[in-house]
C-alpha cells in the first residue's frame, strides 16, 4: 500500500480510539463530537489540496479554488471550534495533546495523503 493510505489509517485508527476513550471515560455526546471535529478538519483539507492539486488536469480556474479554499476554511474551521467545546485532548506516548492540535494533525495528514488522482476522482464524482 501507499504511503498515503498508511498515513490516513493511522490517523483515522487514533481518532477512533482516542472516541472509544472518550465513550468509555467521559460522555459519548462529547466523543461523538470531538470525532465529528477530527473529521472534519481532514476533510476541509483533502478536500482543498485534492482540488488544487488537480487544477491543470480538470480545467479549475482560480474562482474554483477560491470557492474550494473557503469552504475548506469553514470546514476546518467547525472542526476547531467542535473540538474546543467537545474538550478533546489526548496522551500519545506520554505526551499530553490538545485536541486542537490533533485536529490540526489531521489537516497535516490530508495534505501528506491526498494526491492529484483523488482531486480528479472528487471533481468526476460531482460531475456525475
Amino acid at each position: 500500500m501507499a504511503v498515503s493510505v498508511w498515513i490516513t489509517i493511522v490517523y483515522a485508527a487514533i481518532t477512533a480510539m482516542l472516541g472509544v476513550h472518550m465513550m468509555v471515560a467521559n460522555s459519548f455526546i462529547a466523543a461523538i463530537a470531538a470525532i465529528a471535529a477530527c473529521t472534519l478538519c481532514f476533510v476541509g483539507a483533502a478536500d482543498f489540496v485534492g482540488s488544487f492539486r488537480a487544477r491543470h488536469a480538470i480545467n479549475y480556474t482560480a474562482k474554483n479554488l477560491a470557492a474550494t479554499g473557503v469552504l475548506a476554511t469553514i470546514l476546518i474551521a467547525s472542526g476547531i471550534i467542535l473540538t474546543i467545546a467537545s474538550g478533546l485532548s489526548l496522551d500519545l506516548f506520554g505526551v499530553a495533546v490538545g485536541g486542537v492540535y490533533w485536529a490540526l494533525c489531521g489537516v497535516v495528514a490530508a495534505t501528506a495523503a491526498t494526491r492529484e488522482e483523488h482531486g480528479i476522482a472528487l471533481d468526476r464524482f460531482f460531475a456525475g
